[in-house]
């Protein structure tokens, strides 16, 4: 029997609701029991709102640490994007959209359904062939170029355009382990040849995808707490719900530590994603204090006397 998911819809015109309510059951219709209701219902689970009325005092009210919240804003030079939990309108193309809805299945199961712990979560290994000196080597000065950027490993393998924000990259490349690559700047025959023989994608999400491929095993090691500023979108089916369930804690802010308890992933694979995510820069460095977990560990020790007083205790304690 399906879950069910309480919805709602706030601020928009008609024909905004209506194109928003078909994309959601379209995706999710399969996986949960819809349930469109008003942002007072007490069950609510998740909330899209026009941007224009988030800081409403009615809307302050009803926020709570585990209802998900989309903001809905006009720009057509960001149609279809979506940055810092905020969708961009028009709505043009749902790709962004069903991608972000694919997050919240993910956290939402994880909610419902803990992982088995005899059943560790297996990330397919790809073979990737760069190290990470190398490769945070070549990309280091990406943002100081405002131009076109081949990047080689001994002949061009991708293309980066800085001011459309596109990346396309060769299919079935052959990394040369040994090799160096570096960036320089394309020349227009080779622009020519990457833009009218290959498909464009993001240029974060291409970056994220060229690192997490390519990355050899072993990158640098992660230990404080992160926060996605972007969510990456994995293209190989064999990872993808694995690397989403990592995109679903690391949406809300959390240590690789706490991840990799609550989800039996090695260390390394956190690190690898961390690691891409760092190249592409959608992701930043938070304190403990402002992570989603520490903010319900704090909540469920201040509802027990007895621990809040031995915490009040040490503090003054210095301990």
């Amino acid at each position: 029997m399906n879950s069910t998911l309480y919805i709602s819809v706030f601020g928009l015109n008609l024909n905004v609701i209506n194109d928003i309510k078909s994309i959601i059951s379209n995706k999710l219709s399969e996986t949960f029991t819809i349930h469109w209701t008003n942002i007072a219902d007490s069950k609510l689970q998740v909330l899209l709102i026009n941007d224009d009325f988030i800081d409403l005092p009615n809307i302050n009210k009803i926020r709570h640490e585990a209802l998900i919240i989309l903001k809905l804003k006009k720009n057509e030079l960001k149609a279809n994007q979506i940055e810092h939990d905020t969708l961009f309108l028009p709505l043009t193309n749902a790709n962004h959209f069903e991608h972000w809805l694919e997050h919240l299945v993910t956290l939402r199961f994880r909610d419902i359904n803990p992982v088995n712990v005899s059943k560790p979560i297996v990330v397919q290994d790809i073979k990737p062939k760069l190290n990470a000196p190398q490769i945070s080597q070549a990309f280091k000065d990406l943002n100081k170029h405002q131009r076109q950027l081949l990047l080689l490993n001994q002949k061009p393998i991708a293309l980066i355009d800085n001011l459309s924000n596109e990346f396309w990259i060769e299919q079935n490349i052959q990394i040369t382990q040994n090799s160096e690559i570096t960036l320089i700047p394309a020349d227009t025959n080779t622009v020519v040849t990457f833009k009218y023989g290959l498909e464009s994608i993001n240029l974060q999400h291409g970056l994220w995808q060229f690192v997490w491929d390519y990355v050899d095993d072993t990158p640098p090691n992660y230990i404080s707490h992160y926060k996605l500023l972007h969510w990456p979108q994995p293209i190989h089916c064999a990872e993808r719900q694995s690397l989403l369930k990592i995109s679903a804690f690391f949406m809300e802010g959390s240590s690789t530590q706490y991840i990799a308890e609550k989800i039996h992933l090695s260390q390394n694979v956190i690190n690898r994603y961390l690691f891409a995510c760092h190249i592409a820069e959608i992701i930043e460095e938070i304190p403990a204090m402002a992570t989603v977990y520490h903010s319900q560990k704090t909540a469920q020790e201040s509802s027990n006397p007895l621990q809040s007083f031995f915490r009040s205790l040490r503090k003054k304690l210095g301990i």
